[in-house]
């Protein structure tokens, strides 16, 4: 969806730059009311490449979601997204 929504942007104004951030549910708790705001990178049809500030300290922030986990994770966190639209 949110795939659609920045193409359909790249497609009235070219040459924008669009980002989506995202919240998903932690996967490091057992609380799902835990939430983290990452960078959608990009998808594939398998996963979702995310930069997740909170990897930081296993040295490298943009990893690989299993797609089915990632929509899982957006839903508890009531599938927030937010594009910036620079133009």
């Amino acid at each position: 969806m949110v795939h659609k929504i920045a193409s359909k942007i790249r497609d009235t104004r070219p040459g924008a730059s669009v980002t989506s951030i995202i919240t998903l549910q932690t996967e490091k708790s057992h609380r799902e009311n835990i939430w983290h705001t990452n960078m959608l990178l990009s998808a594939t049809e398998d996963e979702v490449i995310v930069h997740d500030p909170t990897d930081q300290l296993q040295g490298a922030a943009e990893r690989p979601l299993d797609r089915e986990d990632f929509y899982k994770r957006w839903a508890v966190a009531l599938n927030r997204a937010h594009l910036i639209i620079a133009a």
